[in-house]
């Protein structure tokens, strides 16, 4: 079985506001065919520390397609990204809508269950 991870220990938020990897723009084909090959894409909150958030909803959509299971846990970073720049907002709220598995922390549960409120009540 392959298992692609978006997984981050250290960020470089700490040091830069710009993505450690801000040359990519886009989803580089051979990342896509390495996701429609692997069973689970596995991301965390960090990753939008080194990728822009427009690249890890395109893993998640491709991993979608492919039938890649996704799993997702925001960490500690999920509660800024509720007030980061709307790209990181959208980006959030795509992978807590379309991940099959979710691993929340019981405090995560409570501001991520209100940022569904509100998405909800703006329809």
């Amino acid at each position: 079985m392959l298992c692609i991870a978006i997984f981050i220990y250290a960020s470089r938020a700490d040091f830069s506001d710009e993505p450690a990897f801000s040359w990519i723009h886009k989803l580089p084909a051979e990342t896509k065919t390495a996701i429609h090959h692997s069973k689970i894409l596995f991301c965390n909150g960090y990753a939008f520390d080194e990728l822009f958030p427009d690249v890890i909803s395109s893993a998640i959509d491709c991993a979608i397609d492919a039938g890649t299971a996704v799993f997702f846990d925001p960490g500690p970073r999920g509660k800024s990204l509720l007030h980061g720049t709307l790209d990181e907002q959208r980006a959030l709220e795509h992978s807590l809508r379309l991940s099959d598995v979710l691993l929340l922390t019981s405090d995560e549960v409570r501001y991520l269950t209100v940022l569904f409120l509100l998405c909800e009540l703006q329809l």
